[in-house]
């Protein structure tokens, strides 16, 4: 229910959810070579799953928004039976509701975003390799999970390529840990794997088109190279300014930083992560991980997870020494393996309420569950970014003066502003539209006419901080002449914004 209403509650998508449905309107229209023409050289699993729903559901932005509020429901019913391998069904369903709750969870879930899709296959491959590790007796059931297993990898990693992660910890798992068979076991691991190197191979070969690099599987030999050279980059420009600055406060700074870059990127994991896991919450985890330090030598069975969070960590430390950015929505790669931690911290605040005079197990559980809900309850039920709602009113606004006949050509300088309004005004189009293609530069108001008129585009957006270190357009009333405005509106991050439209197009177009 939380889910359902943050999803209301969303007032825009992420702009990255624009660029997952102009790929899905490209796959609905099967127009494979717009796949990669706007922005993102790859393709993932998320665009696909769009263009599914919008067989059943006529919006686009809700099709995208449904996907990730389905997958994400989906996320927790994978995450109970994950559980009960570990714990009884009490500490199971508190867990779970933690996990339900967790802001960063709700937010992502109801965004145009591919982290829900992410985080379903992640858990599905953790519970179907934990189910082929207790069904070792029996070699056909351990191999079908196992290889299922496998599978969700792929698609995982799909989603997103840092799924592979659970590659190696599933291939390192079999070989530490008891059990027979265990060359087979990673023969079926690296199955569906050596499939895909071997279908993507001979496509290339074929038809020359590179499979892997549309699924970004060519980054993962980056990842083992680019960290270092960016690490020694970095250092190498630090130095350079600290021995500019001599002995001072910065030029002192600067020289402390140099050797201690690494302790800068773990700072930046801690920081996110603590948001991630959520400040309430984090206690639950801290408390599980410290009696699991009592227990590690009777929990062997949680190699599997901690080889997880282990190869996650090295991996989000990579990627922050590479490019130094780092949000929230990264660290699910050590939330979502950390579910083991936050029940056996939740088992243990059960078992000492219990203990305690005049408790019985259903006060403890009703106080753990009533915490976890009150905790959350103020941040899941906020607006999301509602003072950018002016961005849809402006494209919304954009359509109505064309009677809703799209595609709707909106020219500006480039911004998130204006690709926001661009996609809205052509929301219910069903013509992949790149923003791109309505960026201009041009060197005078003349200039800006006639290419709008060869491109057929009607309207242009003034956005007041955009124009002002341009050649021209500083003002608005530059554009009285030629322009006609329809509208005016305002917003902190972008000053002014001002819709117009070229004079005499409106008498081309029909009544409504």
């Amino acid at each position: 229910m939380v889910r359902i209403i943050t999803h209301n509650h969303l007032v825009i998508i992420n702009p990255d959810g624009i660029l997952y449905i102009y790929q899905a309107k490209a796959i609905a229209s099967g127009q494979w070579d717009l796949l990669n023409q706007c922005q993102l050289p790859y393709v993932s699993l998320y665009p696909f799953l769009i263009a599914l729903a919008h067989l059943f559901v006529p919006s686009w932005t809700t099709s995208a928004q449904m996907v990730s509020l389905c997958c994400g429901m989906g996320m927790l019913a994978v995450l109970y039976p994950l559980l009960r391998q570990f714990y009884d069904p009490a500490v199971s369903r508190l867990t779970t509701l933690l996990f339900a709750l967790t802001p960063m969870l709700v937010r992502y879930s109801a965004d145009a975003m591919r982290d829900a899709t992410f985080w379903f296959f992640f858990l599905a491959s953790m519970l179907a390799f934990v189910v082929h590790s207790k069904q070792l007796q029996s070699p056909r059931r351990s191999f079908f999970w196992l290889l299922t297993s496998s599978v969700f990898i792929l698609l995982a990693a799909w989603s997103r390529i840092e799924g592979l992660v659970l590659l190696p910890a599933a291939c390192l798992c079999i070989v530490l840990a008891q059990g027979e068979r265990k060359l087979s076991r990673l023969l079926t691991v690296l199955l569906p794997f050596l499939l895909l190197a071997l279908a993507g191979g001979s496509v290339l070969l074929l038809y020359g088109v590179d499979v892997f690099s549309l699924i970004r599987l060519n980054e993962v030999a980056d990842k083992f190279i680019q960290p270092m050279v960016s690490y020694q980059e970095l250092r190498q420009a630090l130095k350079t300014l600290f021995s500019g600055y001599g002995f001072s406060l910065l030029g002192n700074f600067l020289e402390t930083s140099y050797h201690v870059v690494w302790l800068i990127a773990l700072g930046s994991i801690l920081s996110n992560a603590m948001e991630s896991y959520f400040y309430p919450y984090v206690p639950f985890y801290l408390l599980g991980g410290v009696v699991f330090c009592t227990q590690s030598r009777r929990r062997s069975d949680f190699l599997y997870v901690l080889l997880i969070i282990g190869a996650s960590f090295v991996l989000l430390c990579a990627h922050v020494v590479q490019t130094w950015v780092m949000t929230y929505r990264f660290i699910a790669l050590l939330l979502l393996p950390s579910c083991l931690f936050a029940g056996l911290g939740i088992q243990t605040a059960l078992d000492w309420l219990a203990a305690r005079p005049q408790w019985t197990p259903k006060k403890a559980f009703a106080m753990v569950a009533a915490f976890i809900v009150l905790a959350s309850l103020p941040k899941n039920m906020r607006s999301i970014e509602d003072d950018k709602a002016v961005y849809p009113q402006i494209g919304q606004a954009a359509a109505q003066l064309v009677h809703n006949q799209l595609p709707v050509g909106i020219a500006g300088r480039r911004s998130i502003a204006h690709n926001w309004i661009v996609f809205y005004a052509n929301a219910d189009s069903t013509t992949p539209l790149c923003y791109h293609d309505s960026i201009v530069t041009p060197g005078s108001v003349a200039a800006l006419e006639q290419l709008m008129r060869a491109r057929n585009m009607q309207f242009f957006l003034w956005e007041e901080l955009a124009w002002k270190n341009g050649s021209f357009g500083h003002s608005s009333m530059e554009f009285q002449d030629r322009f006609e405005e329809m509208g005016r509106w305002r917003h902190e991050d972008t000053g002014t914004l001002i819709l117009f439209r070229l004079k005499g197009e409106h008498e081309a177009l029909p009544d409504a």
